[in-house]
């Protein structure tokens, strides 16, 4: 399920910056009752964010909202996109003086054996090699093989164990304008790719894959998928 969220224009400055913004603002609305955090966060992401948009760069370090700003939140578990909802719906109050005045729902569509996805927000990969974390490019032999286990590991914990088997995710690197975009969340910096990916296997992996995103942190506003 995906729902997709409009604000009313900020009256503070936004920093280019924001992704740190957005994650408080998602984990409060992910919070389970009265709950003091939110405990899909701490486990394996089965959602996804994007970036906003609608704004445009002035120049100085700051994006503009002129007519607010738009962004998607993806779940595969709809009861947890429904709390999403009403938690929204009970407390508006997006970042930088923007409030959520109107949110749309669509279900996750069906989907064939191979669908070729943009990307709503890059696509972070990542690969301990035993003493550091390296961060993988879509030119990166390994980043494929990473994407797909990573795939894997979120169709078992969500029980479709069936379906992880036919997995695969890869970069389009016949793409000419993939890129590469350095992301700050907290001070860390993320090298992450703005490049779409192509998703094989069975359709309910395919419609599992545009739920959850792809790579790593998707909880945090990497790879969503458009």
């Amino acid at each position: 399920m995906r729902t997709f969220l409009q604000s009313t224009p900020p009256n503070q400055t936004v920093r280019w910056e924001y992704k740190s913004s957005i994650n408080g603002c998602v984990n409060r609305w992910l919070v389970n009752g009265n709950a003091q955090k939110n405990d899909e966060h701490d486990q394996i992401s089965h959602y996804s964010v994007s970036n906003l948009e609608g704004g445009y760069q002035t120049g100085k370090g700051s994006l503009a909202f002129p007519d607010g700003a738009s962004f998607f939140a993806s779940f595969y578990d709809t009861e947890l996109a429904k709390r999403f909802v009403q938690n929204i719906m009970a407390q508006p109050e997006f970042f930088a003086g923007m409030k959520v005045v109107d949110i749309r729902i669509q279900q996750t569509p069906v989907f064939p054996e191979r669908m070729r996805f943009s990307v709503a927000s890059p696509v972070l990969v990542k690969k301990f090699d035993g003493t550091s974390i390296r961060h993988l490019t879509f030119n990166d032999p390994e980043a494929n093989d990473v994407m797909t286990k990573t795939m894997q590991t979120k169709l078992r914990t969500a029980g479709l164990d069936a379906h992880a088997e036919t997995v695969r995710v890869s970069f389009d690197t016949s793409y000419t304008g993939a890129k590469t975009k350095l992301v700050d969340i907290h001070g860390i910096k993320n090298r992450a790719n703005v490049c779409p990916v192509i998703v094989e296997g069975t359709p309910e992996a395919v419609a599992f894959a545009w739920d959850v995103g792809v790579g790593h942190s998707t909880g945090s506003g990497f790879g969503a998928l458009r």
